[in-house]
């Protein structure tokens, strides 16, 4: 059966991916507009990156933790128990530090940890954080200007 011209035109209207309104312009569009583009990449990254905002929210919540255990000071020592009643989760840390005794201190960001014996952990702040930042940031820009 052959096609008519009206069916042929309506064949060949492209629709907006998210809203589904009438195309017009570029053969290659896709979207209608900025913020179609928009939805549909917040949509899909939304899901790609639920289990790293999940991380990021422990992370920060732990970063508190310790912060405001630590208050105005730069090392306390605190019951383990405390910590955990408060949502302390000692299975998320950004990094860690040996230092020359051996001892390993986990970090959540520039705020660490060292447990200690009888269920107690020295909480303390990376006061050498801008000094890390400073080099950090050297050795990415040498990476960048190769």
């Amino acid at each position: 059966m052959k096609k008519t011209l009206k069916q042929k035109l309506q064949e060949t209207v492209r629709r907006c991916g998210y809203c589904g309104e009438v195309l017009k312009g570029n053969s290659n569009k896709r979207f209608c507009d900025n913020s179609c583009r928009s939805a549909v990449n917040n949509i899909k990254y939304k899901k790609d990156n639920k289990i790293i905002t999940q991380i990021n929210r422990l992370l920060k919540r732990n970063r508190d933790i310790i912060r405001q255990a630590l208050g105005k000071v730069s090392t306390v020592i605190v019951a383990r128990e405390k910590l955990v009643a408060q949502g302390f989760d000692f299975d998320f840390t950004t990094h860690w530090y040996e230092n020359a005794k051996g001892e390993q201190y986990e970090y959540c960001y520039d705020y660490g940890y060292l447990e200690l014996k009888a269920g107690k952990v020295l909480l303390v702040k990376d006061t050498k954080l801008k000094k890390k930042r400073k080099k950090i940031n050297q050795h990415l820009a040498g990476l960048f200007n190769r």
